[in-house]
């Protein structure tokens, strides 16, 4: 695979002059070094190395011949350089692809990271001691050698706040995410850099909501879907489509299989336990639209043996246990397929917006009568009583409930929605404390309140969960296995399109994803949709209490916690004895906590 990795430095070229693997370039004093693993594009004073593709090339090879540009290959990195040169670094914003790029241009001593729109593709930097380490992988970042492996701290508040690490931030202390449709500019001469936004989701949900009927909005809908789909397939050869049956995978299986020509593979993951299996509705659904279909069931064992792959895959801290069932899928089928499309998006686009109610109820209430309603709440369940009568589980919801309460926005009551600890908790179990929360897009609240609550939910879902849980979660599985993700719900003219569509087409009649549904039954018949979806889930308490007993127990013990110095050892050990003797109410946190101490044993010590 190709790789985007190097290092800048502002000091002295001389420093770098014996660092292997790596192609120095000389910029006045200072010393710019590209690994020798990279494809290096070069076109005048500009240097590229690009990953991805841009989906609409052709209209920019045509504009390009116009002013006299001619094309020897026509790759995706040919046309990106010389679209910059033309038309200079803003030119990103008319890009519709998934990218990432790093490009020097020496006429004017400068370099830049490029990231797409939605983020789909990761770039990672690191800024200290006078010089830049960047690359596309964590793990490129660690193997430099004047790299030292210090945690963040921001970044562990995230984790074990939420169950993953939002951007800018990274697990590793001073090395940063480049934000999704960002582009970050280093001036050579000076030393100095700055981070250009290209694209935001807020803006196009900010827009005003098209006046248009439900039946415009499928129809216009489905064409979008349709197009990001086929887009997507030119450069593909065997397509698999993760299928578990719900509404999102099943639609983008349908569309491949009747609208493409390529080879499509759907993949589910079952259980041998009734409770969690959904396999055989996938199975029903495969048969209907006609794909090679491969079904596998996900045991305890398949977890254990799965743990060495995700620890590898995942690079960073990640408590989403739905990425053991995407990488095990993916680690049977990697031989059979090539690229993978992602059904990620489906409920953030079309309009799932759990809880939606509660938010419009609260968003709708006075600001004063919600601080004092409030104050209500922590007066009638002192912490005290909380914790004698029904153990800290229910006080952590009393506490998510006063912090919705005392919210100015929708992006800060979904932030204390979605943490599974409360900032305070986790400065209780982490032992080097902050005094504020670390800043994310949660808190970047861009969203006019004249938009509906459901459009302001679900953009906020888009910037924070979908981009740095769900993304992550797809995106690093394939990767590991050499495959190309394609995310067709995250196509930028589907975005712009259903961002206005106004809330009551997107939920009619109380009916979520109404547009999707009705767009899906056209292709799969309604009785084999129509069924409560519980997603991929397993039976966690049991199998940590029973077949991962013992690496449970290992991961979470008290030798190995105080050695580490970052979580409180005593808390801990009490919090996994409890659910050892069957209190299930800390059985999330025990699980981001397990996660990270995989990684870290991965990671950190290895």
């Amino acid at each position: 695979m190709e790789k985007i990795v190097g290092f800048l430095d502002y000091r002295n070229s001389e420093e770098f002059e014996n660092i292997q693997n790596f192609s120095l370039i000389n910029i006045n004093g200072s010393a710019l070094g590209f690994s020798k693993e990279c494809k290096v594009e070069k076109f005048g004073y500009l240097s590229v190395i690009f990953k991805g593709e841009i989906y609409n090339k052709d209209e920019f090879v045509k504009k390009l011949k116009l002013y006299g540009y001619d094309f020897e290959t026509k790759r995706d990195s040919e046309i990106f350089i010389k679209a910059v040169h033309k038309w200079g670094e803003e030119i990103v914003s008319k890009m519709d692809g998934d990218f990432k790029a790093a490009v020097l241009n020496n006429l004017e001593n400068k370099f830049f990271l490029f990231r797409d729109k939605m983020g789909i593709m990761p770039l990672y930097y690191f800024e200290g001691n006078g010089f830049i380490i960047f690359a596309d992988k964590l793990k490129y970042i660690l193997d430099f050698p004047l790299f030292d492996k210090k945690l963040s701290n921001e970044a562990l508040f995230l984790y074990f706040s939420f169950g993953y690490v939002l951007e800018p931030w990274s697990i590793w202390d001073k090395v940063k995410k480049v934000r999704a449709g960002s582009y970050l500019e280093f001036d050579l001469k000076r030393g100095i850099f700055k981070e250009n936004r290209y694209f935001d989701i807020a803006y196009i949900y900010n827009m005003p909501p098209l006046d248009i009927s439900e039946r415009e909005a499928e129809e216009r809908a489905e064409k979008l879907l349709i197009d990001s789909v086929v887009k997507r397939s030119k450069e593909a050869d065997n397509i698999g489509v993760l299928l578990s049956g719900g509404y999102d995978s099943s639609i983008l299986a349908a569309l491949c299989s009747r609208y493409l020509n390529n080879p499509i593979y759907t993949i589910t993951v079952g259980f041998e336990d009734s409770e969690y299996d959904e396999s055989g509705y996938a199975r029903r659904i495969s048969k209907a639209i006609g794909t090679k279909h491969y079904e596998f069931i996900f045991s305890s064992k398949n977890l254990i043996d799965t743990i060495s792959l995700f620890v590898k895959a995942y690079d960073e801290p990640f408590g989403d246990k739905a990425s053991f069932g995407t990488i095990y899928a993916l680690s049977l089928v990697r031989d059979e397929i090539d690229t993978v499309f992602g059904g990620d998006g489906g409920d953030e686009v079309f309009g799932t917006g759990d809880d939606i109610e509660k938010f419009r109820f609260l968003n709708r209430v006075p600001s004063s009568m919600r601080h004092k309603m409030a104050k209500t709440v922590s007066a009638f369940l002192p912490q005290d009583m909380v914790n004698k009568s029904f153990g800290n589980n229910i006080f952590t919801k009393m506490e998510k409930i006063q912090n919705m309460l005392k919210s100015e926005n929708i992006a800060q009551m979904l932030k204390h929605k979605s943490q599974t600890l409360s900032f305070k908790e986790v400065n209780e179990i982490l032992l080097k404390k902050l005094l504020f929360m670390p800043y994310s897009n949660f808190d970047q609240n861009l969203l006019s309140n004249a938009n509906d609550e459901l459009n302001q939910l679900l953009a906020v879902t888009i910037k924070t969960y979908l981009l740095d849980d769900e993304i992550v979660k797809s995106q690093r599985a394939a990767d590991y296995f050499s495959l190309i993700l394609k995310e067709p719900f995250l196509d930028e003219n589907l975005l712009k399109f259903m961002g206005r569509i106004k809330a009551d087409i997107k939920q009619k009649n109380g009916i979520k994803k109404y547009v999707l549904k009705e767009m899906t039954h056209k292709y799969i018949p309604r009785e084999l949709m129509e069924r409560e979806k519980h997603g991929f889930s397993f039976p966690l308490e049991k199998w940590l209490r029973e077949d991962l007993f013992d690496l449970f127990t290992d991961m979470l013990s008290e030798d190995r916690l105080k050695r580490e110095n970052i979580l409180d050892a005593k808390k801990i050990i009490k919090m996994r004895d409890d659910f050892l003797d069957g209190r299930d109410e800390k059985i999330v946190t025990l699980w981001n906590i397990f996660a990270f101490e995989l990684w870290y044993e991965e990671w950190m010590r290895g």
